[in-house]
């Protein structure tokens, strides 16, 4: 795996560890990663060719 380093606004950084913190998520990366993948794949028609 490659690293990737983003910026966030401490609010959203709050809103993340919470949801890791209540275990719905095993960290942040675990939670950037499950989204990144669920946008991709609610767009997977940009990506027919891939």
């Amino acid at each position: 795996m490659e690293v990737v380093q983003i910026r966030l606004p401490k609010k959203l950084i709050k809103k993340i560890d919470e949801l890791v913190e209540c275990g719905y998520y095993n960290s942040r990366s675990d939670f950037i990663r499950s989204k990144l993948r669920e946008i991709i794949d609610d767009n997977k028609y940009i990506f027919k060719n891939s």
